[in-house]
């Protein structure tokens, strides 16, 4: 599990769907906003005018967060767990940092962004299915420590571009134990640029589609300028 951090007071939500004003919706560092359950809480956001979002620096569980360009940012030492993000216009989940723990993305756009510059963060139990142009995206020189994520059905941007289940460039670094990516378009998983890294440890990569573009690819592992991937215990 990746590591939590210290609650000081907790809001419980009862079940309903909470519409978020416009900007952001703020848990502080020390707060724990808590719904009834993922199924039945709902914080609702906005792409209309500036927005609306919620931003986690302290912790967030049991509930679901719709709509939005990007309907969640994980601050540094902020930790979501059991909830569920959908319709993210332009991605599910931004990451700064700090910590998912069984959350559950699908959305309209990229599933997971993990790109805060040289940030750290952690997962555990993440899926994500049916995202664009990427499910997974580690970059900017982030350090994510990940188990047991799962990634299928990603498809292209409507470009024809993208469709990597997971995708680790510019300097990113990133470990998975225990990973399913299945169903992606072009790569399962995708490593680029010089200092980008990626080690995955027990892993599935299977059921990769071609590029829809020019029916090209369809590859478990494509790593590529000057990028390391490192297999153990894999199916491809």
């Amino acid at each position: 599990k990746a590591k939590a951090t210290p609650v000081f007071g907790t809001v419980a939500l009862a079940a309903g769907a909470y519409a978020l004003p416009g900007g952001p919706t703020t848990v502080p560092p020390g707060v724990l906003v808590r719904g009834r359950c993922a199924a039945s809480t709902q914080l609702v956001g906005s792409v209309a005018g500036a927005g609306a979002w919620v931003e986690v620096g302290g912790a967030l569980e049991r509930l679901s967060v719709v709509d939005g360009q990007i309907p969640l940012i994980v601050l540094a030492q902020g930790t979501v767990s059991r909830v569920r993000v959908q319709g993210g216009a332009y991605a599910g989940i931004r990451m700064l940092g700090g910590a998912l723990n069984h959350v559950l993305v699908q959305g309209l756009g990229r599933g997971v962004l993990a790109d805060g510059k040289g940030g750290a963060g952690g997962m555990d139990g993440v899926r994500i299915a049916d995202a664009k142009e990427r499910g997974l995206g580690i970059a900017g020189g982030f350090v994510a420590t990940m188990a047991n994520v799962v990634v299928t059905g990603t498809q292209a941007a409507s470009n024809g571009q993208g469709g990597h289940g997971i995708l680790v460039a510019e300097g990113a670094k990133a470990t998975i134990t225990g990973l399913r990516a299945v169903g992606n378009t072009n790569a399962a998983v995708a490593v680029f640029d010089a200092g980008s890294e990626l080690t995955a440890n027990y892993a599935e990569l299977s059921n990769t589609l071609a590029n829809v573009a020019d029916k090209t690819a369809g590859h478990g592992v494509l790593v590529s300028g000057a990028a390391k991937g490192n297999l153990a215990h894999a199916v491809v």
